[in-house]
């Protein structure tokens, strides 16, 4: 025991609020001198080991309040601090009817104090599944009571409909008797009951008998209000029969020992008889809505009914474990019959039945039979051998003995730790004994751990040796060897066991829902989270988990410190050029918070994600926004006011991911913060406001959190211009830029200085620079906490405003880097391309070795700027084309490739390296699906059906959506899929288990009808895009080579049949394989761009040449003629000039050229005619960012056979 000052008059102001708790292995007067640190030595008072945690107590709440915020640091690792006061109260209410609305109840309830937890209803508790959902007559709240109320023992009285019900409101949580009030024992084994010759051995024995243990029921109110009601009522109460039975102090009845004559009511009032008074304080409320209950002769519960009045016994709820409130001794609310004894002179809860139990009654009610207790599992039961009075002097004989050995004194370990459970259950030890006893099965079973994993050991090795003597044919050893293997496979469904009950596994029928629990089976990053060693910066490998800790720290410590210089020249020559906000989109973010924005925010945050370090998730904060909510805005306005959140926001947990590398070198592992719901509550909000300007400040070549921006973007840009680069021959160079801890290098005061050159104001600005001020981080290191640190750098990924300030700090590099590069030209499109970004994955095209000058400086300024750094060796560069003038020279020792690189998951460049993204793709599926082989027999058809088309199929879609698969691939993998569904039958054609369920299939993924999916989305984006796609200028270029014709997205109002596509990539000639399987209807343009854009040949909505004449296509190609724009130069706006024409197809016969003139006006509507004439008298030309004409496209069936073809309808979708 450690003591400050031995004055008496610190001791007598101690109360359980000035206590904390602190568990951790240390000692305690290191843990005092951690507290002292904190709160300083002089402040604490005592401090001693209880169990496992050590309690301190300190002089002042204040500082109780403080160590629980900040936490202590012991050994360079973080502990939490936990007080040893629990504000909150558990309130058990019973009797309570289930039409009476939990709002009614908590309107009653907030008289005494305020709720902190919904009012929940317990279950019944029954085991069949087909009633396991009933809820009992019980409900329970935590409160906050108010200052002087420190028990809450009252009655509500509600009326619904004319009836009248009592609701028993306790907070007191020990068991009482509902006969004697006494604690420690039930109204069913009560001393009084039993020595009562009035009371029946067993319940239901007599009908007519009043119940004395039975909760009030609904008491019926007289029909009529006035004198004769009121006589009525007196006549009622008078009469001897309706006596009522006496009451407790507790207020639970007790039954007449003999019928005896009831005195008047009037000479002695039922409040005024001292020994009938009642500690409950009764409150009446009026329900306007519920069921009507009608008075039936008898209740359910049993109680007489007399007239239209029924009498019911006071009784008093009794507590039970887990929340549970147990009533009286009848038919409905039967109360089970094994409590836990009274022990240290008050009540125990009664145990939570883990095991069903049965029981055999003897012929007493209250007494069952030891000999016939059995223990229910799955497979067996277990009978009770050891007795608990064996167990007790077990317990007494090795008293302060050490290393004791559990077999010498109970053989069969597995029935002691049944025994001890279930006597435990029973209340048969006390405290003490169930300390010892844990202790001792927990260092017992750490033994049977250690003695599996050295058995495991030795087996392993002498496995190895009989396997190598397998060869020599001995028979011995043969036979060795499969003893040997047994053994093993025997052990490791011993660990394989305790494995699925850590991992708290779930039979496999309720794994046929796509749940979090469900997916989550396939994680494994548990064990890729541990770090077995690191090395310092000298390259000395650590792997003590003290020096581990101290290293990752520092580490970590030193990575977020400023390396912030403020170079004044940089700053001015990058942050100029840049887009601003206008003014009313910088006033409408820098409204004030709203308690609306906060509730919109909490609502799309997912369940189950990790919490911060206050422990709260985002369901606590749903559940109990009602009560919280204006609170938590009321402090998140007093923040941002004074430009600081209070600690617990600011301090966040690093949990750490590795990447690729040696991951001895903590630089391979990804910090990830882990922050508190209330924090996030902010930054959600926030990135809200953020997410309607991102389009107007940031490029389109940077793809990062902007809305309708995606990673494909990026990804197809890439591949496009690889390929235009090889079919054109043109030469380009690609650098892949590696930023190291991007993300975690941010400079804060850079950060501010580019959000002002924005053009936000600052009040927005000091919304987002209150989530950054003071603020500090917690690594977790191998399941631990190290000590806190401050961070003044970097942005925490995790926070949902941190993608969106990370694409904004970079915009300025990106702003230089398109001014100053010559970037990569695109034909036909009259584009160039200077990058492509996603976050910090940059790739910069160059052209000149002037280029690459340009290159390394501004990114040597930019660091100086930011402390933005590039990591040189993981950065890559590409090489296309022939550079006859020499190849440029890189820095940072980086040198040039050829063929192709890995860019965002995806292998892009030649042939080879697009086999890439499918090499051991079968293997990938077939290894996913072997997990679950072994659980197919158990699962169902819907569960199968998850496990294919979220776990297997999945890891397909992101390669299939950028490139083509080899020939045959997607067919052998469809084939493993179906064969894992069906486990080898095949019951049914293929074809009918991709249909939805909805029309008789399962719902099973069809991998080639996905990638079509793919390319229609693909074409979808091209031609209805936003105006701005970056990648559309490339695809462009690409479409504009085939068959000569110098179209682009025109060729889509063609009929892509009749086109030469061979010499398109392979991505391009899937496209238009899947595009020719519908057909395609225009609707006219509204706009005179693609009026003009619409082809006259191969099948477009103006190709007249028909039957009449078949050669019009190949003559107008020849001639280039192939759109309405080059046939309006030739003829004019009206069609009329047949002589130029002729001569620009080579005709002779003027009379044929008016013949075609004449058809393609009638082809033309009178508003497409007039759109021509205006735009022969306007200067400018028409945009060409206009919208695509509307397309309808239904499939092609023609030549297709079957009975459902017959009677299809030819409805077109708006594509």
């Amino acid at each position: 025991m450690v003591m400050a000052d031995p004055n008496a008059t610190v001791y007598e102001r101690l109360t359980h609020r000035h206590g904390v708790r602190v568990v951790c292995a240390a000692s305690v007067e290191d843990c005092c001198l951690a507290v002292g640190n904190v709160v300083g030595h002089e402040n604490i008072v005592s401090a001693s080991r209880m169990n496992s945690a050590i309690v301190v107590f300190l002089n002042d709440v204040e500082k109780v309040r403080k160590l629980t915020q900040n936490g202590i640091v012991i050994n360079n690792e973080m502990i939490l601090v936990s007080p040893l006061s629990s504000p909150a109260k558990k309130v058990m209410l019973s009797n309570v009817p289930p039409f009476i609305s939990d709002e009614a109840i908590g309107k009653e309830l907030s008289r005494y104090g305020r709720m902190v937890s919904p009012i929940k209803k317990i279950p019944l508790g029954c085991k069949s599944p087909l009633v396991k959902h009933l809820v009992s007559f019980r409900r329970m709240v935590f409160m906050l009571l108010k200052e002087g109320v420190g028990e809450l023992n009252v009655v509500f009285k509600f009326t619904v409909e004319g009836f009248d019900y009592n609701i028993f409101v306790s907070s007191d949580t020990d068991i009482k008797c509902f006969r004697c009030g006494q604690t420690g024992h039930l109204a069913r084994a009560c001393p009084e009951r039993q020595s009562d010759p009035g009371v029946s051995e067993r319940p239901g024995q007599d009908a007519a008998e009043p119940a004395g243990d039975v909760p009030p029921a609904a008491t019926v109110r007289p029909a009529a209000e006035g004198p004769g009601a009121a006589a009525a009522q007196d006549l009622t109460e008078s009469e001897p029969q309706a006596q009522p039975a006496a009451q407790t102090p507790t207020g639970a009845t007790s039954a007449p020992e003999k019928p005896r004559t009831a005195e008047p009511a009037a000479a002695e009032p039922r409040s005024a008889r001292p020994d009938r008074k009642k500690p409950w304080s009764t409150e009446k409320s009026s329900v306007g809505s519920g069921a009507v209950l009608e008075p039936p002769a008898l209740t359910e519960a049993g109680a007489e009914v007399q007239g239209n009045r029924m009498e019911t016994p006071d009784t008093t709820p009794v507590q039970g474990d887990g929340g549970d409130v147990d009533m009286a001794d009848e038919p409905v609310f039967k109360v089970p019959n094994k409590r836990k004894k009274q022990g240290k002179g008050q009540g125990k809860k009664q145990a939570r039945k883990d095991t069903k139990v049965e029981e055999r009654e003897s012929d007493s009610d209250d007494c069952i039979s030891d000999s016939v207790l059995t223990f229910d599992s799955q497979e067996e039961q277990i009978n009770v051998v050891y007795s608990a009075e064996d167990i007790k002097e077990f317990l007494r004989n090795t008293k302060w003995q050490k290393n004791v050995v559990l077999e010498e004194f109970f053989p069969d370990r597995k029935q002691f730790i049944h025994d001890v459970k279930f006597f435990r259950r029973e209340g048969a030890f006390v405290d003490v004994e169930i300390f010892r006893l844990k202790k001792l099965i927990t260092r017992y079973t750490l033994n049977v751990t250690r003695d599996i994993v050295r058995s495991l050991k030795a087996l392993e090795i002498e496995i190895v040796e009989l396997q190598r003597l397998e060869a020599t044919g001995d028979r011995r050893h043969i036979e060795a060897l499969k003893s040997k293997k047994a053994k093993m496979n025997d052990l490791l469904d011993i660990t394989a066991q305790g494995a699925l009950v850590r991992s708290r596994f779930k039979s496999a029928a309720e794994m046929d829902a796509p749940s979090k629990f469900f997916f989550s089976l396939e994680q494994k990053n548990g064990q890729k989270r541990f770090i077995h060693a690191v090395r310092t910066e000298s390259g000395d490998l650590l792997s003590e988990s003290t020096e581990i800790r101290k290293q990752t720290v520092s580490f970590y410590s030193k990575l977020y410190s400023s390396e912030w210089s403020g170079a004044q020249v940089v700053e001015d020559s990058f942050l100029v050029g840049l887009p601003k906000l206008s003014e009313r989109a910088a006033r409408e973010l820098d409204r004030e918070l709203s308690l609306e924005e906060l509730h919109e925010a909490l609502q799309r945050m997912e369940n189950g994600r990790a919490s911060g370090i206050d422990g709260l998730p985002a369901e606590f904060y749903k559940a109990f926004w009602a009560v919280i909510g204006q609170d938590v805005l009321d402090v998140l306005r007093d923040s941002i006011l004074r430009g600081e959140l209070p600690l617990s926001c600011r301090r966040a947990v690093l949990t750490l991911l590795p990447k690729k590398g040696d991951l001895t070198h903590l630089k391979n592992w990804r910090p990830v913060s882990l922050l508190c719901t209330d924090y996030k509550l902010l930054s959600k909000a926030l990135a809200s406001r953020l997410t309607k300007v991102m389009e107007r400040l940031i490029h389109q070549d940077q793809t990062y959190c902007v809305p309708d921006r995606s990673i494909f973007d990026n990804v197809y840009l890439i591949r496009d211009i690889l390929d235009v680069s090889r079919l054109l021959g043109l030469k380009t160079g690609l650098i892949f830029l590696d930023q190291e801890k991007a993300f975690d290098r941010v400079e804060h005061e850079y950060l501010w200085k580019v959000l002002e050159t924005f053009g936000f104001n600052p009040g927005f600005v000091a919304m987002i620079r209150v989530l950054y001020c003071e603020i500090e981080s917690v690594l977790k290191v191998n399941g631990g906490l190290c000590a806190p640190f401050r961070v003044y750098r970097g942005i925490r990924q995790g926070c949902s405003l941190s993608g969106m300030l990370y694409s904004l700090a970079i915009e300025p590099l990106l702003n230089k880097l398109r001014s100053l590069l010559s970037g990569f030209n695109i034909p036909h499109a009259n584009a160039s391309v200077y990058l492509s970004a996603y976050a910090d994955d940059l790739v910069v095209m160059i052209n000149t070795q002037e280029d690459v000058n340009v290159l390394a400086a501004i990114l040597n300024d930019f660091q100086i700027l930011s402390s933005a750094k590039v990591n040189w060796t993981k950065s890559e560069a590409i090489l296309v084309g022939e550079w006859g003038g020499g190849q440029p020279t890189l820095p940072g020792g980086l040198a040039w490739k050829r063929g192709g690189f890995k860019y965002l998951g995806v292998y892009l460049g030649t042939n080879e390296f697009f086999n890439k993204n499918w090499e051991g793709s079968v293997e990938h599926v077939k290894g996913r699906l072997s997990r679950w082989k072994r659980l197919v027999p158990k699962m169902s058809y819907r569960g199968r059906t998850l496990v294919i088309n979220n776990l297997a199929a999945s890891s397909l879609w992101h390669k299939l959506a950028c490139v083509d698969p080899p020939p045959n691939l997607l067919a052998n993998i469809q084939a493993q899929l179906v064969d894992f569904f069906w486990d080898g039958l095949h019951w049914i054609p293929q074809s009918v288990l991709h249909l939805p369920k909805e029309e008789g299939g399962q719902g099973l993924v069809q991998l080639s009808s996905r990638a079509a999916a793919f390319r229609l989305q693909f074409i979808q984006r091209l031609l209805t895009g936003p105006r701005d796609l970056v990648w559309r200028a490339a695809a462009s270029g690409l479409l504009h080579t085939v068959k000569g014709l110098g179209l682009d997205r025109a060729l889509f109002l063609m009929d892509t049949k009749m086109l030469d596509i061979s010499g398109l990539p392979m991505f391009y000639r899937g496209l238009f394989k899947i595009w020719n399987v519908f057909k395609k209807q225009s609707k006219g343009c509204r706009s005179v761009h693609w009026l003009l854009e619409e082809p006259l040949v191969y099948g477009g909505r103006l190709d007249i040449s028909g039957v009449t004449v078949p050669a019009l296509s190949r003559t107008l190609v020849s001639s280039g003629i192939v759109t309405l724009r080059e046939l309006v130069n030739v003829a004019g706006s009206d069609l009329s000039r047949a002589e130029d024409l002729a001569a620009r197809m080579g005709l002779r016969s003027r009379r044929v050229v008016n013949q075609l003139l004449h058809r393609w006006r009638s082809a033309l509507t009178s508003e497409e005619r007039v759109q021509l004439m205006d735009y022969q008298h306007t200067e400018t030309g028409p945009a060409e960012d206009e919208s695509f004409p509307r397309l309808n496209i239904a499939p092609d069936l023609d030549g297709c056979a079957g009975p459902l073809l017959e009677c299809r309808s030819e409805g077109e979708m708006d594509f």
